[in-house]
Protein backbone atom coordinates (compact mmCIF):
# COMPACT_ATOMS: atom_id res chain seq x y z
CA UNK A 1 0.00 0.00 0.00
CA UNK A 2 1.54 3.82 -0.77
CA UNK A 3 0.24 6.54 1.08
CA UNK A 4 -0.78 9.26 -0.76
CA UNK A 5 -2.25 11.40 1.26
CA UNK A 6 -6.00 12.24 0.62
CA UNK A 7 -5.60 8.43 -1.04
CA UNK A 8 -3.62 5.05 -1.35
CA UNK A 9 -2.72 3.14 -4.04
CA UNK A 10 -2.80 -0.76 -3.28
CA UNK A 11 -0.55 -3.61 -5.28
CA UNK A 12 -1.76 -6.56 -5.00
CA UNK A 13 -0.48 -10.05 -6.77
CA UNK A 14 -2.47 -11.91 -9.22
CA UNK A 15 -3.87 -14.40 -7.26
CA UNK A 16 -4.72 -12.17 -4.52
CA UNK A 17 -7.62 -9.99 -6.52
CA UNK A 18 -10.34 -12.30 -6.13
CA UNK A 19 -9.73 -11.99 -2.08
CA UNK A 20 -10.03 -8.83 -2.40
CA UNK A 21 -13.11 -8.33 -5.25
CA UNK A 22 -14.73 -11.57 -6.11
CA UNK A 23 -15.30 -12.10 -9.86
CA UNK A 24 -12.94 -10.19 -10.95
CA UNK A 25 -10.18 -10.70 -13.65
CA UNK A 26 -7.20 -8.65 -14.60
CA UNK A 27 -7.22 -8.60 -18.49
CA UNK A 28 -3.67 -8.76 -18.22
CA UNK A 29 -0.66 -7.86 -15.84
CA UNK A 30 0.16 -5.43 -14.32
CA UNK A 31 -3.13 -3.56 -14.92
CA UNK A 32 -5.20 -1.04 -12.95
CA UNK A 33 -8.32 -3.47 -12.09
CA UNK A 34 -10.78 -0.83 -9.86
CA UNK A 35 -10.82 2.59 -8.16
CA UNK A 36 -12.44 3.56 -4.72
CA UNK A 37 -14.50 6.45 -4.04
CA UNK A 38 -15.59 7.30 -0.54
CA UNK A 39 -19.16 8.12 -0.20
CA UNK A 40 -21.29 9.76 2.29
CA UNK A 41 -23.58 7.50 2.75
CA UNK A 42 -23.54 3.75 1.51
CA UNK A 43 -27.03 3.02 1.30
CA UNK A 44 -27.97 6.14 -0.24
CA UNK A 45 -25.14 4.93 -3.18
CA UNK A 46 -26.30 1.46 -3.15
CA UNK A 47 -30.40 2.13 -3.74
CA UNK A 48 -29.17 4.70 -6.54
CA UNK A 49 -26.99 2.07 -8.07
CA UNK A 50 -29.89 -0.04 -7.88
CA UNK A 51 -32.53 2.26 -9.43
CA UNK A 52 -30.22 2.82 -12.30
CA UNK A 53 -29.53 -1.09 -12.49
CA UNK A 54 -26.18 -1.20 -12.00
CA UNK A 55 -25.18 -4.38 -10.18
CA UNK A 56 -23.73 -4.47 -6.82
CA UNK A 57 -21.74 -6.83 -4.75
CA UNK A 58 -20.49 -6.51 -1.15
CA UNK A 59 -16.76 -6.74 -0.85
CA UNK A 60 -15.06 -8.43 1.21
CA UNK A 61 -12.86 -5.57 2.72
CA UNK A 62 -16.12 -3.10 2.93
CA UNK A 63 -18.12 -1.41 1.13
CA UNK A 64 -19.55 -2.34 -2.57
CA UNK A 65 -18.63 -2.43 -5.65
CA UNK A 66 -19.98 -2.22 -9.05
CA UNK A 67 -17.65 -4.51 -12.02
CA UNK A 68 -15.03 -3.84 -14.47
CA UNK A 69 -17.34 -5.34 -17.09
CA UNK A 70 -20.82 -2.99 -15.95
CA UNK A 71 -18.09 -0.02 -14.84
CA UNK A 72 -16.86 -0.48 -18.43
CA UNK A 73 -13.14 -0.88 -17.83
CA UNK A 74 -12.51 -1.06 -14.16
CA UNK A 75 -14.35 -1.93 -10.59
CA UNK A 76 -15.40 0.78 -8.95
CA UNK A 77 -15.45 0.22 -5.19
CA UNK A 78 -17.81 2.65 -2.73
CA UNK A 79 -16.93 2.77 0.65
Amino acid sequence: MFDLGEGEAILLPGGALYDFLPGEVAPALPAFVAYAVRVRDLHATRALLATSRMPVTDSPTGGIFVSAKAALGAALIFR
